[in-house]
């Protein structure tokens, strides 16, 4: 009998680089809140990362 990560190792590498993406997906939460909170012109930039991030990882897993 296997355990679950020695049946598919493929998907714990698809799960440590979602984590991965989600901690990068947060730092840049963090930032636009702070270029919010400061009124810099990153915040436009910020915005457009918040709409289509989320999509993003959202696929990411579904194909896990």
């Amino acid at each position: 009998m296997f355990r679950g990560s020695d049946a598919m190792p493929h998907n714990r590498y698809r799960v440590d680089r979602l984590i991965e993406h989600t901690n990068q997906y947060v730092e840049w939460m963090v930032l636009c809140l702070k270029a919010a909170l400061h009124r810099q012109a990153i915040s436009r930039l910020c915005l457009f990362h918040i709409q289509c991030l989320p999509q993003y990882y959202l696929f990411e897993l579904l194909a896990t």
